[in-house]
């Protein structure tokens, strides 16, 4: 079968390959891109159709450039969507992680973190977008041309399923220690709910920390349309409790007037968002992270927002008066350590 594709460009229009896209560019209105019309076999591989488009458009990269030729291997990438015609591209993927695509096999599950399109024959792409795991047309790819850049990842599993054994931890000790804490009983009980269930459900699927996926690829898989547990349960092999759970674990709640899915739907969902951000720059500081992540968490339940992170990374910042929560996180430090000393 022969597809009818159209690749339309995103790229600095003077440097491809030494300027970033400017917002200006990323905002452009689809109907005045550069574009390179082709057909394409379902086997051909993706980096192959947006190399060919390239040569259409005449991206090639300039003498000196670190690669005598352009490829597309590791190239980020987008598929069109109707909203793209009056403003930028906005996907359920940061524009980070525009390299990767969730494509699913051919017994339904989903294949996260995919990023060499040499791997990615134009079939996947279609079985994937039927499958909803793909946003937008496949037949009307962007091809993305700019400077490589990056950033470290947000945490994995495994850290993810560390972070939630400590929030248990330190919601037993508030409970029992009192104190005025920014958010009431029933908020701080359903988080510790979906965080014992999110738990559980990690614990029992392994294979998801030994296949390289990270939560923050089930976040956007799961930001790309309104699934059902049955659906999402099939994509990523589990039950559908699991899979609720996991809707739960990452922040998002169930809105009974609408009868979806929202990401920070209600207040409990909103504090765990924020507890994510807290375990991703605490676990990115390094080493034994878990303290700096306690006495933050704590802080955070606290005063209803944690420190600034700017404070946290300037060496010279004044010193501050400690707090509740300051005391109460060296104290759950203390405890928890000799519980294990005890064991």
């Amino acid at each position: 079968m022969t597809l009818d594709v159209t690749v339309a460009l995103i790229a600095d229009p003077v440097a491809p390959f030494r300027t970033m896209v400017s917002e200006d560019e990323l905002t452009r209105p689809y109907s005045e891109r550069r574009k390179a019309r082709l057909e394409a076999a379902e086997d051909e591989s993706f980096a192959s159709v947006l190399e060919r488009a390239a040569a259409v458009m005449g991206i090639t990269p300039p003498a000196g450039h670190y690669a005598p030729g352009f490829s597309a291997f590791h190239n980020r990438v987008a598929f069109y969507k109707p909203e793209d015609e009056e403003a930028a591209p906005i996907r359920s993927f940061g524009r980070l992680f525009w390299y990767e695509l969730i494509l699913v096999s051919s017994d339904g599950r989903a294949i996260f973190g995919v990023s060499d399109k040499r791997a990615v024959t134009y079939g996947d792409l279609i079985r994937a977008a039927d499958a909803g795991t793909i946003e937008g047309d496949p037949l009307r790819p962007y091809l993305i041309v700019e400077p490589g850049w990056g950033d470290a990842p947000p945490p994995d599993w495994p850290t993810v399923l560390e972070a939630l054994g400590v929030l248990r931890e330190v919601l037993e000790v508030v409970a029992t220690t009192g104190g005025v804490l920014a958010f009431g009983k029933l908020v701080l009980d359903a988080v510790r709910d979906r965080a014992g269930r999110g738990g559980a459900a990690i614990e029992a699927h392994r294979e998801w920390a030994q296949r390289g996926t990270r939560p923050y690829q089930f976040a956007g898989l799961i930001g790309m349309k309104d699934w059902t547990p049955a659906e999402l349960a099939t994509l990523l092999g589990c039950t559908e409790d699991e899979a609720e759970a996991i809707l739960w674990t990452l922040g998002f709640a169930f809105d009974d007037d609408a009868q979806r899915w929202t990401a920070s739907g209600d207040e409990a969902a909103k504090l765990i968002a924020k507890i994510h951000a807290e375990v991703g720059f605490a676990s990115h500081r390094g080493g034994d992270w878990q303290p700096l992540f306690r006495r933050r968490l704590i802080k955070l339940l606290e005063d209803g927002d944690a420190p600034n992170y700017a404070a946290e990374l300037e060496p010279d910042a004044p010193t501050v008066a400690i707090s509740i929560g300051d005391r109460i996180g060296w104290t759950v430090d203390s405890w928890i350590t000799r519980l294990r000393n005890r064991r």
